[in-house]
């Protein structure tokens, strides 16, 4: 019998990928949702610039940074 392992999706918040630069810069996006066009686009860029800084220096980060979940 052929078992596939089922990926825990959360069905509510950001989506988590493992690396902590990029999970806390999801998060940082997904709390900002709830506020004013101003303040989500303001929390956009900022999630821009640190993914876009993340791309530039891969395995930065904290533990496990870089691999993706199990």
């Amino acid at each position: 019998m052929n078992e596939q392992r089922e990926q825990q999706t959360p069905t509510t918040g950001p989506p988590v990928t493992g690396d902590s630069v990029v999970d806390q810069a999801l998060r940082e996006l997904d709390r900002a949702s709830g506020q004013t066009l101003a303040d989500r686009a303001e929390a956009a860029a900022a999630a821009h610039r640190v993914l876009q800084e993340r791309l530039r220096a891969p395995g930065a980060g904290g533990a496990g940074d870089g691999d993706p979940p199990a």
